[in-house]
């Protein structure tokens, strides 16, 4: 990247994590002043005060929070666990943790596990790595109920959406496979297990 993107990073670059102690007047002030001003922890005082707004408003329409959690660099910020005072404040909240968190997908894993309303998505995660994609999913069938299990495609083309559907769907049928083979899994669990995920 050149320069200008470098700057441009780490301007807007931040964590998962939102402070909760950012009063409505202090963000009221920030807001009012000019944009080109705002930045570094004025504008992460702001941030931290509208994502709380959002989450309440999102909360109050029973919408789901869909957060691209790992995969970032440095892979720090992306680290699914700074989120984990969200399902504290607001228990109800739907939270879908996308691509699995990785490189940090034990933190993803352990909050669907711990938290009712987090969920454990693998979407793109089979595309950046089969091998991948496999391991973590045969990782979350051992720790995960089947029910926070998620495989979603995120893609931006029809093209692209077939082809990650047939290859969620072999990664899927693969996985479940060997389980049954090892006698983790019947044959109909591991089709329980194939509905809920696909659901």
């Amino acid at each position: 990247p050149d320069g200008r993107s470098v700057k441009l990073l780490a301007a807007y670059a931040r964590s998962l994590f939102f402070a909760e102690d950012v009063p409505d007047a202090e963000a009221r002030d920030l807001y009012a002043r000019d944009p080109e001003t705002l930045t570094g922890d004025a504008l992460r005082r702001l941030q931290d005060n509208l994502f709380w707004q959002l989450m309440a408003m999102v909360a109050a329409r029973d919408l789901p929070l869909i957060v691209h959690t790992g995969y970032s660099t440095p892979s720090a910020l992306g680290h699914p666990e700074q989120l984990s005072n969200i399902p504290r404040r607001f228990p109800a909240l739907k939270i879908d943790l996308a691509h699995s968190g990785w490189p940090h997908e034990g933190g993803a894993l352990l909050m669907a596990r711990t938290y009712r309303g987090c969920y454990f998505n693998l979407c793109w995660t089979p595309l950046m790595s089969e091998a991948l994609g496999r391991h973590l999913l045969g990782i979350a069938i051992d720790m995960t109920p089947r029910n926070k299990i998620l495989m979603g495609t995120d893609c931006g083309t029809v093209e692209c959406l077939v082809g990650t559907a047939r290859l969620l769907r072999r990664v899927l049928a693969d996985v479940l496979e060997e389980k049954c083979a090892r006698g983790q899994l019947s044959l109909s669990v591991a089709q329980s297990y194939a509905r809920a995920i696909l659901y």
